[in-house]
């Protein structure tokens, strides 16, 4: 019981940070975001939105090779999801390699097509 209620205070900690992050994101203070999304993310490293929204943000503040790092490893975290792959394109882009942008903007759509089974 007192496992469970550790990993409940991990994810609700990790939560917290992520949704001040946020908002800090919007409120235009990065540096500040960026904290938080990094306080999440070391809690639960393993988690491929938290992930994803570090990502996002970093890409944001210009930081696309770090951004890139975060969206690979949540490709690997979550190799089904095709939103991961749409996130990672715009890295691609950003760092100006429009041949993997648009590998993982197929392999999006691929992923996609599969779970409408189409």
């Amino acid at each position: 019981l007192e496992i469970a209620r550790s990993r409940a205070d991990t994810r609700a900690t990790a939560a917290a940070h992520t949704n001040r992050g946020l908002i800090l994101e919007r409120a235009g203070r990065l540096n500040l975001a960026l904290q938080d999304q990094d306080a999440a993310v070391k809690l639960l490293p393993d988690n491929p939105t938290l992930l994803l929204n570090r990502a996002g943000l970093l890409l944001r503040m210009e930081r696309a090779d770090e951004a890139l790092t975060d969206y690979d490893t949540a490709a690997m975290r979550s190799p089904d999801d095709p939103g991961v792959f749409v996130c990672r394109t715009f890295a691609h882009r950003a760092l100006g390699d429009l041949v993997a942008a648009q590998a993982d903007s197929q392999r999006a759509r691929n992923l996609l097509l599969k779970k409408l089974n189409l």
